[in-house]
Parts: C-alpha cells; sequence; structure tokens
C-alpha cells in the first residue's frame, strides 16, 4: 500500500543514503504490476560499452520531458482509480466520466496515456487473456482519442476536432449532431474513450460546450466514457454547478504534489532505466535528495526535477571535458566527473530565486548561445520573435560564424525549455509550434554582465 503523506513526510525529514537507496528498492518492489506490462521502454545499457561523453549524452536524454518509459513509477493509488475506472466503464459498456485535477507537473497525463495503451493491450488480448474474460467485456471495438484543449482556439471548435479523429465532417453544427448519432447509438459497434487535457480552456460565458461533453456520457445508450483533465481542482463546482442537478457529476480525482519520497524514487528509477550499476553511480544519493527536497519544497512540480538533473549532468559533464583537455587518460570511465551536491545545487539555483546575472553565468555553453540569439534579434527590432524564426536564427548564426555546430532539433527544444524553467525567456502558447512567441526576459546589461569575461561567447554576440 501507498504510504500516506504525513508518513512519508516524516520518513523524507530522516533520509540519509542507506534510506535513499531503500526507498528505490521498496518503490520498485511496490509496483503496481500489470501482467502484459514491461518496466523499461529500452534495455539497460552496460556501461563498459560507453564512453564517458556517451554516458553522459544517454544520462541527459533520460531526463528530457519528452522521454517517457512503458511504466512509470509510483502514483499506485491513483493509477489503480483510473485503470479500476475505465475497466469498469470502458471494457463492460457502462459509460461514465472522470475529471482529473493537480497541479502541473503532477503526472496526471503521463499517467492517463500510460494506461490507455495498457487498456489497448488489454483489449487486443481479450480472446486468450483469462482475467479479460473475468471482466466480461464487451464486445464492441474501442477507439481512445486524445486531445490537448489548448490547440482548439475557440472552445466550440473542439466538436469539429474530435469529428475530425473520428472521420466525420467539418462543420460545427454538423459536427455536433454527428458526434451525438455516434457517441449515443445503441446499435454501435464502437466504444469511445475520449480523454481531453487542459479541459479548463473550453470555459465559456454559459458552459454549453462543457455542460454538453460532461452529458453524453451519462445519455441512454451511450458510447462515450470521457476523462477531463485539468489543474483547477474546483471546476466542476465553480464553473459547472448544474452538473450535479442533472446527474452528470463526473467522478474526482486529484493528484497531490510530488513528495521527496516519490521524487527520489521516480528520478533513482530513470536512472536505473538504462544504466546497470557496474560502477559508482552517475549522480550521487546525496545530490538526488538535495534535487528532490529543493522542488518538493517548492511545488512539487517534477518537469522542474528532471530539468535540475539535466542542469547537474551538464555541469559535471562541463567539468569532465575541462579534465580531459588536462589530461592524457580522462578517456577511462574510472576517471568520469560523477554528479555530486555542488552541481546539483548550482543546478538547482539556476532554476530557483538566484539573480539574473547568477543564472546566466551557470548556463550550458549552448544554452548562452540561445540566449545571445534571442538577445540579437531583439536588438534588431524586426517584429516579434516567434520560436521558428528563433530556431532559424540559431542555426544560421552557428554556420555564419563557424564558431560552433548547431545542436539538434531534439537539443533545442529541451533547451529551450530549460531557458524557460529558469524563468530566463518566455513562450506563448499556441496551436502551431513554429508560431508560438519568444519574449525575452532579462535585461540586455544583465546579459552582457553575466558574459562579458566569456570570450567564446562575446565573439558569438559581435
Amino acid at each position: 500500500m501507498p504510504l500516506k503523506r504525513s508518513k512519508v513526510a516524516a520518513t523524507a525529514n530522516n533520509v540519509n543514503n542507506n534510506t535513499i537507496n531503500s526507498i528505490f528498492h521498496t518503490s520498485k518492489r511496490s509496483l503496481v504490476a500489470y501482467s502484459d506490462s514491461k518496466l523499461n521502454s529500452r534495455p539497460q545499457i552496460s556501461n563498459q560499452n560507453l564512453t564517458p561523453i556517451q554516458i553522459y549524452q544517454e544520462a541527459k536524454s533520460l531526463f528530457r520531458r519528452s522521454f517517457t518509459l512503458t511504466q512509470s513509477t509510483g502514483r499506485n493509488t491513483e493509477r489503480t482509480i483510473i485503470y479500476d475506472f475505465l475497466s469498469k466503464h470502458a471494457l463492460i459498456d457502462k459509460p461514465g466520466s472522470l475529471y482529473i485535477s493537480g497541479n502541473p507537473g503532477t503526472g496526471k497525463t503521463l499517467l492517463v496515456n500510460e494506461i490507455c495503451e495498457k487498456l489497448k493491450r488489454d483489449r487486443g488480448e481479450k480472446g486468450s487473456n483469462e482475467a479479460c474474460k473475468r471482466r466480461k467485456m464487451n464486445k464492441r471495438e474501442m477507439e481512445i482519442i486524445t486531445m490537448n484543449c489548448m490547440i482548439v482556439g475557440d472552445a466550440k471548435n473542439v466538436y469539429t476536432k474530435l469529428a475530425r479523429q473520428i472521420g466525420g465532417c467539418e462543420d460545427e453544427e454538423d459536427a455536433v449532431k454527428y458526434l451525438q448519432k455516434v457517441f449515443v447509438n445503441r446499435d454501435g459497434n464502437t466504444t469511445f474513450i475520449v480523454v481531453l487535457d487542459e479541459i479548463d480552456t473550453l470555459l465559456t460565458k454559459d458552459q454549453d460546450v462543457l455542460y454538453q461533453l460532461f452529458e453524453w456520457p451519462t445519455l441512454p445508450n451511450s458510447r462515450l466514457t470521457l476523462i477531463g483533465i485539468a489543474n483547477a481542482l474546483n471546476l466542476t463546482d465553480k464553473f459547472l454547478p448544474r452538473l450535479k442537478a442533472k446527474g452528470c457529476l463526473p467522478q474526482l480525482l486529484n493528484f497531490n504534489p510530488y513528495t521527496v519520497t516519490e521524487i527520489i524514487a521516480i528520478l533513482n528509477h530513470r536512472l536505473s532505466t538504462a544504466f546497470q550499476q557496474c560502477f559508482q553511480p552517475l549522480v550521487d544519493s546525496r545530490a538526488i535528495e538535495l534535487c528532490a527536497r529543493k522542488v518538493a519544497a517548492s511545488n512539487g512540480d517534477l518537469r522542474k526535477a528532471l530539468d535540475v538533473c539535466r542542469q547537474a549532468i551538464e555541469l559535471a559533464e562541463k567539468e569532465y571535458m575541462k579534465e580531459e583537455s588536462r589530461s592524457e587518460n580522462c578517456a577511462d570511465i574510472e576517471r568520469i566527473v560523477r554528479v555530486n551536491l555542488e552541481h546539483m545545487n548550482k543546478a538547482a539555483m539556476a532554476t530557483s530565486g538566484s539573480s539574473n546575472v547568477m543564472k546566466i553565468r551557470q548556463l550550458t555553453l549552448h544554452q548562452q548561445l540561445l540566449l545571445c540569439t534571442l538577445f540579437i534579434m531583439s536588438k534588431q527590432k524586426k517584429g516579434d520573435i516567434t520560436y521558428g524564426k528563433f530556431q532559424d536564427k540559431y542555426i544560421s548564426h552557428c554556420r555564419n560564424k563557424d564558431l560552433y555546430s548547431p545542436v539538434t532539433q531534439t537539443e533545442f527544444h529541451d533547451l529551450t525549455g530549460m531557458l524557460e524553467t529558469v524563468g530566463l525567456i518566455g513562450i506563448t502558447h499556441g496551436r502551431v509550434k513554429r508560431s508560438r512567441k519568444i519574449l525575452l526576459n532579462v535585461h540586455e546589461s544583465e546579459i552582457l554582465a553575466a558574459l562579458k569575461d566569456n570570450e567564446k561567447v562575446m565573439l558569438w554576440i559581435e
């Protein structure tokens, strides 16, 4: 059983090296085990087959926000509730709705997507899996539709986008009729699971859209199971009070912020995914604990913990590169610079409340180059800076200066995300990523003050 939050907090206050390791192993043993789930999304890599630089690259990839595991760590209670809800409503033909709330970075969307994939596997094996037969699954096909409502724009556009994914019409009025016919159909041969992330963006003056969406699963002959995900805990009570009177109130589930113990287990699990413990761990367990404590003390946002760890690994890599230039034997894996408390503390400070000048100095080289690219573009004053223009300018400047090779597109997205995390830039929301506006949140004097002694970066600006 998962620990109660009060007990978790008490345990976290007494964490030391031994308990960190025991937390990790206990967490792995206590995972909710799916009969057909694999724990990791890739095979373990023997560190003996990798160079130090490859180890750093592999480790950094584990802490990218885009990196996902086949099965995540923790959230056992929430996992069970969501899976039981879908098993009850979608698999045995009893439609319903579920509203999931919680702060950003608490794993809501990740867990729902993971369970939906599990459901697909269960459904595909229903003919031979005795456990699935005992649950008396219906004989209809199952279609899972996921959508982030941030891309919808006008709330009523959600109808046409849902209809388009199912294969229906484009017109809004016709789309509502089409969805009504598809979702509420006694003779239909398909059960639909619709997952709407950021569902609070569909709020309107009269809330007609949200009332319609939550009403469909409760109608006779409905084939729709709806899951809405948002940050607000009181969305249904505050904005949709008539749901209760209509008998359409969804089941509610709230995700609490991650605790110290949970963050430690997740970070350790990510490292163990790719690396066999055939040499001293790349990241000191005390550094993992430090990261977990700082993030849990702020808002428990796991995405921030991932960014801090990735930044710390980059700092260790930077230190290793300096030592390599002074030694002939630094390719030896035993000489690799491991992430320690100092690296993690610097990374954590860069993502918290330290001054902008300090934040900029603690950035990695290409993070500084990206920031300088924005600095150059803002001085040129050629209108709004979009994500696409920003990326194109960075690549062209790399080639024109011929000082550094541009990073890959994936690395560009990661580095830009980390600049946003530390508050040096802002990125507006938008349907198309390349059209999103980029805002520079630091003054040019702060950039120049931070980088004035860095000759390599100053050459980039000139």
